[in-house]
Protein backbone atom coordinates (compact mmCIF):
# COMPACT_ATOMS: atom_id res chain seq x y z
CA UNK A 1 0.00 0.00 0.00
CA UNK A 2 1.75 3.06 -0.85
CA UNK A 3 -0.50 5.66 0.40
CA UNK A 4 -3.63 6.69 2.22
CA UNK A 5 -5.37 10.55 2.82
CA UNK A 6 -8.70 10.75 5.19
CA UNK A 7 -11.68 12.36 3.74
CA UNK A 8 -14.84 13.25 4.42
CA UNK A 9 -17.67 12.51 2.78
CA UNK A 10 -20.08 15.45 1.64
CA UNK A 11 -23.49 15.78 3.34
CA UNK A 12 -25.32 15.91 6.39
CA UNK A 13 -24.87 12.16 7.90
CA UNK A 14 -21.12 12.55 6.43
CA UNK A 15 -18.60 9.37 7.40
CA UNK A 16 -14.85 8.74 7.71
CA UNK A 17 -13.66 6.97 4.40
CA UNK A 18 -9.93 6.07 4.79
CA UNK A 19 -8.14 6.26 0.95
CA UNK A 20 -5.35 3.60 -0.28
CA UNK A 21 -3.80 3.67 -3.15
CA UNK A 22 -2.57 -0.05 -4.01
CA UNK A 23 -1.14 -2.01 -6.41
CA UNK A 24 -4.04 -4.60 -7.23
CA UNK A 25 -7.14 -3.49 -6.06
CA UNK A 26 -8.97 -6.70 -6.86
CA UNK A 27 -6.64 -8.76 -4.65
CA UNK A 28 -7.13 -6.52 -1.50
CA UNK A 29 -10.75 -6.80 -1.66
CA UNK A 30 -10.87 -10.30 -2.88
CA UNK A 31 -9.26 -10.36 0.65
CA UNK A 32 -11.50 -8.10 2.52
CA UNK A 33 -14.41 -9.79 1.54
CA UNK A 34 -12.93 -13.49 2.32
CA UNK A 35 -12.38 -11.94 5.90
CA UNK A 36 -16.01 -10.99 6.09
CA UNK A 37 -16.13 -7.44 5.04
CA UNK A 38 -18.45 -5.57 2.88
CA UNK A 39 -17.16 -4.74 -0.81
CA UNK A 40 -18.71 -2.26 -3.00
CA UNK A 41 -18.02 -2.06 -6.53
CA UNK A 42 -19.47 0.82 -8.22
CA UNK A 43 -19.15 0.93 -12.06
CA UNK A 44 -17.53 -2.20 -14.56
CA UNK A 45 -16.36 -5.29 -12.52
CA UNK A 46 -12.53 -4.02 -13.52
CA UNK A 47 -13.31 -1.02 -11.86
CA UNK A 48 -9.79 0.54 -10.85
CA UNK A 49 -11.70 2.10 -7.07
CA UNK A 50 -13.33 -0.28 -4.86
CA UNK A 51 -15.20 0.66 -1.26
CA UNK A 52 -14.64 -2.06 1.49
CA UNK A 53 -16.74 -1.38 4.55
CA UNK A 54 -14.93 -2.71 7.92
CA UNK A 55 -17.16 -3.98 11.16
CA UNK A 56 -17.05 -0.27 12.80
CA UNK A 57 -18.59 0.96 9.43
CA UNK A 58 -15.40 2.69 8.29
CA UNK A 59 -15.08 3.43 4.64
CA UNK A 60 -11.96 2.39 3.35
CA UNK A 61 -11.68 3.51 -0.45
CA UNK A 62 -9.26 1.33 -2.63
CA UNK A 63 -7.43 3.17 -5.45
CA UNK A 64 -5.42 1.70 -8.10
CA UNK A 65 -1.73 3.00 -8.31
CA UNK A 66 -1.57 1.83 -11.80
Amino acid sequence: MRGYQRSRALGSAAKDRLKLVVEDVNAIAERCWDAGLTVRVCGPADASTIVVIDPFGVEVELISSG
